[in-house]
């Protein structure tokens, strides 16, 4: 399985949005066969998380070269398995042993904190074998990694299947000492995340007019539990279209991290694939523009006792 942490950066003051960074938390490698040919075993393909960045690496064995290499990842197949439609390609690679695609996971829609997240890779190579390495090539042939046969299409090709989890921390899991807080209003409308499908506590207040509004920011409430404790407020100016929120704890209590979404729909949303779906995860958290007819707010803290 393959780990990372997109971990959002420490913010004080008034907070428009949370500013991503992106830093590795857990390495781990997923490898692949590579097949020549439907029965040669060329070599190999290897995915590993190196900081913000999905690195895919083919190696061919011994006797082996690859003269080009297309690569897909995505969170479903594409509609073809033809090479020249892959949005990563190598082609011009002679008699290469090995190349290495980097994918930034956020062309994949990936942040942490979201929820272990399925994906499926293409990766092809045109590939020969000179036995003796005289320069003499016995076999030519196309290769592909893994072991699931691509479904669409009449011709002969394989796919992959990999797994981008977050295992270093999130809103049921914070650092030892640290609890995740979210904002809820006792005037407002709060919609619990798990009243409307996600499996992880939380609120979204709205839909708000323009004015200014002060939450309390509950910590570690799970099951959305207004007994947990209240470690620090959140003021949320609405005004000319444009949100800001100003994070405060309380006393004893620190931020390590905030984030804020603000927009006309009650959740963010972000892209899988071809997709458009919903998510609570705060790394996907932005505040929008131009939100004049009432907006949807979600306060994210992770609170710390000092």
């Amino acid at each position: 399985m393959i780990r990372s942490l997109l971990a959002a950066s420490v913010l004080t003051g008034a907070a428009l949005a949370s500013t991503a960074a992106s830093a590795q938390c857990i390495s781990g490698t997923d490898t692949f066969d590579l097949t020549a040919g439907q029965h040669y075993d060329a070599g190999d393909v290897m995915l590993e998380v190196v900081g913000d960045t999905l690195e895919v690496t083919y190696t061919l064995n011994a006797g082996w070269t690859m003269t080009e290499a297309q690569l897909y990842v995505g969170s479903e197949l594409p509609d073809s398995n033809a090479p020249g439609q892959f949005p990563y390609k190598a082609e011009n690679l002679g008699d290469a042993s090995t190349h290495t695609f980097e994918v930034p996971l956020s062309d994949l829609a990936f942040a942490c904190y979201a929820d272990d997240t399925a994906f499926v890779g293409l990766a092809h190579a045109s590939v020969r074998y000179d036995e003796d390495g005289d320069g003499t090539f016995e076999l030519s042939e196309t290769a592909w990694a893994g072991s699931n046969d691509f479904p669409y299409s009449a011709n002969w090709g394989t796919y992959f299947d990999f797994v981008l989890s977050c295992d270093c921390g999130g809103p049921e899991d914070p650092p030892d000492g640290c609890e995740t807080a979210f904002a809820y209003s006792s005037t407002e409308d709060s919609a619990c995340f798990l009243d409307n499908g996600f499996n992880r506590w939380g609120w979204s207040v709205g839909p708000v007019t323009e004015g200014t509004y002060t939450w309390d920011l509950y910590a570690g409430a799970a099951g959305c539990d207004l007994t947990a404790p209240v470690v620090g407020t959140v003021t949320v100016t609405y005004a000319g279209g444009t949100v800001m929120a100003e994070y405060a704890e309380d006393e004893g209590y620190m931020f390590l991290e905030t984030q804020t979404y603000a927009g006309e729909g009650m959740f963010p949303t972000m892209k899988q694939g071809k997709k458009t779906v919903e998510t609570v995860a705060p790394g996907q958290y932005t505040i929008g523009t131009d939100l004049y007819d009432g907006v949807y707010v979600i306060a994210h803290a992770v609170s710390c006792a000092e």
